[in-house]
């Protein structure tokens, strides 16, 4: 088997869909609405088709969502290898791309675009490699599965141990790695989120962590407040000390301070 062309194809959000996989012997992508879709069809055409459903969809939304569809149709192909998780076993299901793509509503309605596979294997997540867990994380739908990963999870299908061995100490440097990347994206996407508030919106933040703090939170009405904007304490009135008044200053995209 070619392990170049392994493709992780999701049965929708938590594996909602992973028994009418095996049921009917597919796997399937969405976008019912736009009906559909030839082989063919270009991205922009079905981002086309997405934009005019969906007008108010970012269009980087609308990019991947396409890009996902047009994988499907024109990129899997017969003869290649596909997984899909199910996360209340902990099982990924291998099988072999057997047909071209079909428009079949009635199989799974929301996902009416099918491929026909024949499962062949099931692969408990706990007997992969560390380094093939983290790249079947991938939060795609539909995602092609690098080289290695894909020759690891043929041998297991196999019955053969994984090709590399991970005690326990490399498993934990490995989460610990992971868990310091998603920390760091999560406050850089917090700080790009507070940059973009508009100056009510932060208003309402700033008091917002002051009552999280376990102070009581008065917010002065628009206007002229004299540079009062927040005004916390334990009594919420101002009478028991520590007495907090916050000036919120903030202009979305620009430098803050309060």
């Amino acid at each position: 088997m070619k392990t170049q062309h392994l493709w992780m194809v999701r049965a929708g959000e938590g594996g909602k869909w992973i028994d009418e996989f095996r049921k009917h012997q597919v796997v399937a992508v969405g976008w019912p609405q736009l009906g559909p879709i030839n082989v063919g069809v270009s991205r922009e055409e079905i981002a086309h088709k997405g934009m005019k459903e969906w007008p108010n969809a970012s269009r980087s939304t609308i990019g991947s969502s396409a890009g996902q569809v047009f994988r499907f149709l024109n990129e899997l192909q017969k003869g290649d290898i596909v997984v899909s998780y199910d996360p209340s076993r902990r099982i990924y299901h291998v099988g072999k791309i057997e047909g071209d793509p079909e428009y079949q509503p009635e199989l799974i309605e929301e996902l009416p675009r099918v491929r026909s596979v024949s499962w062949f294997a099931e692969v408990s997540r706990d007997k992969l490699s560390v380094p093939t867990r983290n790249s079947l994380g991938a939060i795609s739908t539909l995602f092609q599965l690098p080289p290695e990963a894909a020759e690891e999870i043929l041998a297991v299908s196999q019955g053969k141990e994984a090709g590399e061995t991970e005690d326990k100490e490399q498993e934990d440097d490995d989460t610990e790695e992971i868990t310091r990347d998603l920390r760091t994206r999560s406050h850089e996407f917090i700080k790009d989120r507070i940059i973009r508030l508009e100056w009510s919106e932060m208003q309402e933040l700033v008091a917002g962590l002051l009552r999280a703090m376990g102070y009581k939170t008065r917010i002065s009405p628009a206007g002229a407040d004299r540079g009062k904007d927040i005004i916390a304490s334990p009594d919420g009135f101002g009478f028991e000390q520590p007495r907090i008044v916050v000036e919120v200053k903030h202009r979305p995209n620009c430098a803050m301070d309060s």
